[in-house]
């Protein structure tokens, strides 16, 4: 392998894990950002979700940009974009500014992302040689999540929370001069014009319904007006969409895709596998954190088990398909993510961590099976001519997912949480119960022992109902597959 072509190959892995990383190494700031910046839960949400949002949206444009623009250019404009808007981020002194990095950081990385593998696959022409590359830039992804919690929690509890973000400036820089030097451009010969329209609708549903779904979750939000406004604009624009859509010369996504009720049913279990396993991130940080009063650093070493495990199962999924149905696999992927969620249901402020590690083994073992089997029946029920539109539309639907998870979780969480608090406070004798859970919970400032045990246990409450709704979410996705068994083709 010559020097240009490792350069290359180092290039496409070091993009992708500078912003795979991201998915991962935010989720243990989320409190130091809290306590900085003084936001509330729905801040802390949007802190994700901004960057989430943006990455699903325009995930889908981002083939076409590089067919039009030329594949290199596109995707070096994506790591230059990452690395400026990390620097926004670690400067950012109010929400607002923190929320438009992570919002144009959401969009470089999905010029990045799938720009990384369309280089190795123009670039690497034997079929042998491609395999392993990809096999070693898949476990780059696989590494990234693993390191994300346990390095954000270094950082946090030694530099602050905006080390996360100054990381990614100098494996940025080094990545730019790599691809600069190893990477050829290539320009597709036929090119299409751009869906405009259908990339702004899909922001303005996606965006508006996120923002809907937070706010209703928030203790000044609820059903205000400008909520319910909100959440109708947007459901009309869903249907405006597929309009556009059916018309377009360029579709994003090509509607008559989803004319296989196989393809369709994977693409909605993509979405519930971004809904359930991707959100947990946001929730078990708060958890370990806020409910049982860990550290940043102790937050995340907490948290590798998961992906640890969601790593080696991912690897042996190959082996096990030669003993057992890719089916079978499909269906257990998503049944043991349930039940681990589920599980997670029953955790305290005082849970011992056998419980919850024990639990989080068996979340990555089912994520480990659910993702690469989620992906063959996805790709297996698409026409040869739309295999990267389909792998697209699959990742963007698992990015809206965890997205949606945030948002829907996470509001579920911050009512059960109030009611917990409110509850406690109430039995406690204390006047103004409900004023007094709202400055305990949205503010995070409890005063006195005993409204710090009512914080942790109020919090442990609302990460419960979390889990329980996410975990049904994903045991009756289980289920639909395990009934639909006839309709896919995995092996």
């Amino acid at each position: 392998m010559n020097k240009k072509m490792l350069a290359l190959i180092s290039a496409a892995y070091l993009g992708t894990f500078m912003a795979t990383l991201d998915i991962s190494i935010v989720n243990v700031a989320l409190p130091a950002i809290q306590q900085s910046l003084g936001v509330s839960m729905g801040g802390m949400q949007w802190i994700i979700d901004a960057y989430a949002v943006c990455l699903a949206a325009f995930l889908l444009a981002a083939g076409g940009l590089s067919c039009r623009f030329g594949m290199k250019l596109v995707w070096m404009l994506g790591i230059a974009g990452f690395v400026v808007s990390s620097f926004a981020c670690s400067v950012a002194d109010s929400l607002e500014l923190l929320l438009l990095g992570r919002g144009l950081q959401g969009v470089f990385a999905a010029l990045i992302i799938p720009g990384a593998l369309s280089i190795i696959f123009h670039s690497i022409k034997d079929a042998r040689s491609r395999s392993r590359i990809v096999g070693g830039w898949s476990a780059c992804t696989a590494i990234s999540l693993i390191c994300g919690p346990w390095l954000g929690g270094i950082m946090v509890d030694t530099v602050g929370w905006e080390g996360i973000f100054i990381l990614n400036i100098p494996i940025g820089a080094f990545t730019l001069f790599l691809g600069a030097w190893g990477i050829r451009e290539f320009v597709a010969e036929e090119r299409f014009p751009l869906d405009i329209a259908g990339q702004v609708l899909s922001v303005l549903f996606i965006g508006g319904m996120i923002y809907a779904l937070i706010e209703a979750g928030g203790a000044d939000g609820g059903l205000s007006p400008v909520v319910m406004a909100t959440f109708s604009i947007s459901i009309i624009l869903l249907p405006v969409f597929f309009y556009v859509e059916k018309r377009a010369a360029q579709p994003l996504i090509p509607i008559s895709l989803f004319k296989s009720s196989a393809f369709s049913l994977a693409n909605c279990a993509s979405f519930v596998l971004g809904f359930s396993y991707y959100s947990s991130l946001f929730f078990l940080s708060l958890f370990f954190q806020e409910a049982q009063g860990l550290t940043a650093t102790q937050a995340g070493s907490r948290m590798v088990p998961a992906f640890a495990f969601t790593a080696i199962a991912s690897v042996l999924f190959g082996r096990l398909t030669a003993r057992f149905s890719g089916h079978k696999l499909f269906v257990a992927g998503y049944l043991l993510i349930g039940i681990a969620m589920s599980a997670l249901g029953f955790s305290t402020a005082t849970t011992p961590y056998w419980y919850t590690g024990f639990c989080l083994c068996l979340l990555g073992v089912g994520s480990g099976l659910a993702v690469p089997a989620t992906s063959i029946s996805v790709l297996n029920h698409a026409d040869s001519d739309n295999l990267s539109i389909a792998s697209s539309a699959m990742n963007a639907l698992r990015q809206a997912g965890m997205a949606f998870g945030i948002a829907i979780l996470g509001s579920t969480m911050n009512i059960a949480s109030l009611f917990s608090a409110r509850e406690k406070l109430s039995v406690a004798g204390v006047q103004d119960a409900v004023l007094k859970a709202h400055s305990l919970m949205v503010g995070r400032s409890p005063i006195g022992q005993q409204e710090i045990d009512i914080y942790h246990t109020a919090t442990a409450y609302g990460f419960n109902w979390a889990m329980f709704l996410a975990g049904g979410v994903c045991l009756a996705v289980g289920a639909v597959l395990a009934i639909n068994g006839n309709r896919f083709r995995l092996n």
